[in-house]
Order: structure tokens, then sequence, then C-alpha cells
């Protein structure tokens, strides 16, 4: 097997903490979501600390000193995913992200069936959350 082709099928079966920031967007089942970087990190720093998502969310930690928490790797993969398209702006305002699902195809392929169903009640109940604040 050459070196790209082992890249590329390591590439397929390699999950990283992007994967699983991108599948928790997929599965919201909601086209926007409210911009706001200090509610992701509260949110997805909460989701962590339950016993049901810590396995899926344990790359991702966060420095609590501050007035809120924040997380270094979630920043960057956030602004990976603005970058890339998958989170674009919907208004002038820049107040919202468009979920571009179509950019998210295949990510579920790297999660098992048990970690797949804790995505998506990952992904319900950070919708629920966000949707608090």
């Amino acid at each position: 097997m050459s070196k790209i082709a082992e890249i590329k099928e390591r590439y397929k079966t390699t999950r990283t903490p992007l994967d699983t920031l991108k599948a928790i967007f997929k599965f919201l089942g909601i086209p926007t979501l409210q911009k706001n970087p200090i509610d992701f990190h509260r949110t997805i720093r909460n989701l962590k600390q339950q016993s049901k998502f810590c396995g899926v969310l344990k790359d991702f930690d966060f420095d609590d000193s501050g007035i809120n928490p924040y997380s270094d790797l979630l920043d960057s993969l956030m602004y990976r995913l603005e970058i890339s398209g998958v989170l674009g702006p919907v208004n002038p305002h820049n107040a919202e992200y468009a979920i571009r699902v179509e950019y998210l195809q295949g990510v579920e392929d790297k999660f098992d069936e048990d970690e797949l169903k804790v995505i998506k009640d990952l992904s319900a109940e950070f919708k629920r959350l966000m949707n608090r604040t």
C-alpha cells in the first residue's frame, strides 16, 4: 500500500475531536445556531461533566480560571469550521451560523452504533442548552 493510500485509509478510520464536533452539528436538526462562543464553551464544558457524554468529549479540556470556561481546542475547531464553510454567516451582523449539513456527510462513519447514539443524544442536549441561553 502506498503512503498516500495509507494516509487516506487512516483518515477514514481515525476519529478526531473535529469529527466529534462535526457530528454534534450534523445531528442538531436545526439550520441555524446563535453565534455565541461563550455559550459554546460553557455548554460543551457542562456536557462533558455529564457521565453519559464525558467519553466522547474527553479531548476537550477547559480553563475555568476566568469568568467563563474556555477551551483552546474548541476555539480552534470552531474557527476551522468557520473557515471551511461548515458554519457560515446567516446575516450581515454575523450573529448566527448557518449549519451546512451537506459538508458533514460521512462523519457518522467514524463512530460505532453506541457512540453514534451518544452523539445524537449529545446533539439534542446541546441544542436544548443553547436555546436556553
